[in-house]
């Protein structure tokens, strides 16, 4: 506390009058509003400092509000599937996958762990398979017969067959407008035909030599130019093309991850990028003949077949980090994924077998 002395020195007595003199009031009362102005100070710093300290509190929250992210995955179930199983599709209604069976012209449909629930008869050298869950159809890109066959999933049977350009590899279904994207290697062409029957070309664009893969999210349509180097990508509204990127030579295979970011393998030097902003943002070496690939960035994860491997690998899609590889059946090809529980789902081409790969164990926070 302070002493009588100091608080009557005459330094402080002329500070009380000089305060008399502005507020017009006694002595006394000048010396209590000193004293209450000096409180109101205090608290005034108090509470700024509680504030933020709040909100640091706060704000530290935040760090942690990530997805569970699965740090390993296992094996869980290889199941027949048929001859040269190529490219799977999951059905979300039924739980099962459709898988094009490339040598004998064929889609089976997969109970994963169990066996063929049924095989639909479709066009030669099957390739991409695609399902449009609410209308309960399925379409497979006939490779060697140049043509599209659509599936009823409620009957079992295949409805129609249409024809698309030559030497077809890539389907990709954009029910939200209506389209069905087909890739034409021969005629190097990216083609768009009418989800309704009969199903009507509507468009064709040029792209790269080759392209194999296709993949569409929102308003981006992506091709791999696999004859070439480059990605294609097209605008989905006005069907233009508004950027081509430099990824190395043979890209196979697309996914378009939830904020805008394009993965996809590399071929020829055996490796996943990562193109953001119109650039390659990371490059990483994951083994020979890279071929399907899907990115689930909430997961934290980007999987990839390595058919020269007979590995699937999961990358880490921030940074491109490799930090799994699981061995399965030969020959991995083309993959499928289930976001709800996070399964992912490879054919095996050379063994014939439909692998299931699952997460084994979740944790929080950063990587």
């Amino acid at each position: 506390m302070l002493s009588s002395q100091s608080i009557f020195s005459p330094r402080h007595r002329q500070h009380q009058r000089a305060q008399q003199a502005s507020t017009g009031l006694p002595l006394a009362q000048t010396s209590v509003l000193g004293r209450m102005k000096r409180a109101s100070v205090g608290l005034t710093g108090l509470l700024l400092a509680s504030l933020a300290a709040s909100a640091v509190v706060q704000a530290q929250p935040q760090q942690e509000r990530t997805p569970p992210i699965s740090r390993h995955y296992i094996l869980s179930d290889v199941t027949p599937a048929g001859p040269k199983s190529h490219f799977p599709a999951f059905d979300a209604v039924s739980g099962n996958v459709l898988i094009s069976n490339v040598s004998e012209g064929t889609v089976s449909e997969v109970d994963p762990g169990k066996g063929v629930v049924r095989t639909f008869a479709v066009g030669v050298m099957p390739h991409t398979v695609q399902v449009d869950t609410a209308a309960r159809r399925a379409y497979v890109v006939n490779k060697g017969s140049a043509s599209v066959s659509e599936m009823d999933l409620k009957t079992g049977e295949t409805i129609a067959t249409f024809p698309v350009g030559p030497n077809p590899h890539g389907l990709k279904l954009d029910t939200q407008r209506g389209r069905i994207y087909v890739t034409s290697i021969d005629a190097n062409q990216l083609e768009v035909y009418s989800l309704a029957a009969p199903h009507d070309q509507l468009a064709t664009v040029a792209v790269g030599p080759g392209p194999y893969g296709v993949d569409a999210r929102r308003n981006l349509v992506v091709t791999t130019d696999t004859g070439g180097s480059t990605l294609h990508l097209i605008d989905a509204d006005s069907l233009q093309t508004i950027d081509v990127v430099e990824v190395g030579a043979g890209p196979w295979n697309p996914s378009i991850g939830a904020s805008g970011t394009i993965y996809a393998t590399i071929g020829d030097a055996g490796q996943m990028v990562a193109v953001r902003n119109g650039a390659v943002a990371w490059r990483t070496d994951i083994g020979p003949k890279p071929l399907g690939i899907h990115a689930d960035e909430s997961r934290r994860v980007v999987f990839a077949a390595v058919a020269g491997a007979s590995q699937v690998v999961f990358v880490n899609p921030r940074n491109g980090r490799l930090f799994q590889r699981v061995d399965v059946p030969a020959g991995p090809a083309g993959v499928s994924y289930d976001p709800m529980t996070g399964n992912a789902y490879v054919g095996s081409q050379d063994a014939g077998m439909l692998d299931t790969l699952s997460p084994a164990a979740s944790t929080r926070g950063k990587r």
